[in-house]
């Protein structure tokens, strides 16, 4: 059980450095999926653990957004091209 838990902070780690919010919603659906699908299987004891692996993926986004913001700040990065100044 620990080496999902870590497959699925890994995963989320991958998915905060490279992606934007909508695919951390779209992992957190599959994640939510997985976890009815395990508690239907094995029991709501399980479930409990399912629930730390949809967390490890969030603590794992957010973990990968700091990696990527500090990649961009150390590489002399500014803001994303999506924002913009009024003029």
């Amino acid at each position: 059980m620990l080496f999902a838990l870590v497959l699925h902070l890994i995963a989320g780690l991958v998915t905060g450095s490279v992606f934007k919010v909508w695919t951390l919603l779209l992992v957190l659906c599959c994640v939510a999926g997985e976890v009815i699908l395990a508690s239907a299987m094995h029991g709501v004891s399980f479930a409990l653990v399912q629930v730390a692996n949809l967390v490890a993926v969030q603590i794992g986004y957010v973990a990968g957004m700091l990696v990527r913001g500090a990649i961009e700040r150390s590489l002399g990065r500014t803001a994303s091209a999506r924002t913009h100044r009024a003029s």
